[in-house]
């Protein structure tokens, strides 16, 4: 709509990243704002978050904090292309067999973000990313999705687990999933460096 996009969708992630990062923080120089509001602007506009979030169902309102929720969009293809670097890989290989594959796997009750097998046991783990969505709607498409993969999926003696990924701790998440077995709660974090350059 501004005629500032020049990514390409053959792009890998991270030249697609740092060119739509480009483009914000000319944005925010030309009108002079903080390039959080840019951020937040955008989310707006693409994906129609409202201030205050979603309301849960004690009707009290989830915060949304947008910053968090536009980085949660690419967390999926990060997490794909860097799964070595992950302390999942220690034990779990992305699902693929015979043309599927395991990110947004297709369950016919919906897509699970990411599906992983256990090296040794055979195990299958559903793994789902928050992205914006309320603490209890993560939590019911985990169990979703892992009564689907046991019914459709698993043989005789595999056993599902499931995953939660999220940018921040939630305490609604933990007390969920404290009552259910074989779900485990991760946060991810971000940083970056800074070097100083030399003048010349």
């Amino acid at each position: 709509m501004l005629g500032r996009n020049k990514i390409k969708e053959s792009d890998p992630f991270s030249k697609r990243y740092l060119v739509l990062n480009a483009a914000c923080h000319e944005l925010s120089a030309e009108i002079q704002q903080p390039l959080y509001l840019i951020d937040s602007m955008f989310s707006l506009m693409v994906h129609g978050v409202e201030p205050g979030g979603e309301a849960s169902e004690d009707g009290k309102a989830e915060p949304v904090v947008s910053a968090s929720f536009s980085l949660e969009k690419y967390l999926q293809e990060f997490i794909i292309s860097n799964w070595s670097k992950t302390p999942l890989a220690k034990t779990l290989d992305l699902y693929e067999e015979d043309g599927e594959t395991g990110a947004e796997f297709n369950t016919g009750v919906g897509e699970i973000d990411l599906l992983a097998r256990d090296r040794e046991s055979g195990d299958w783990v559903v793994i789902e990313l928050k992205k914006g969505r309320n603490s209890d709607t993560v939590v019911g498409l985990v169990l979703r999705y892992m009564g689907w993969i046991g019914k459709h999926k698993a043989s005789s003696g595999q056993k599902v687990r499931g995953i939660i990924i999220t940018g921040d701790s939630d305490d609604r998440i933990k007390y969920a999933i404290s009552a259910i077995p074989n779900i485990e709660f991760f946060t991810y974090r971000v940083s970056f460096d800074l070097v100083k350059e030399q003048l010349s």
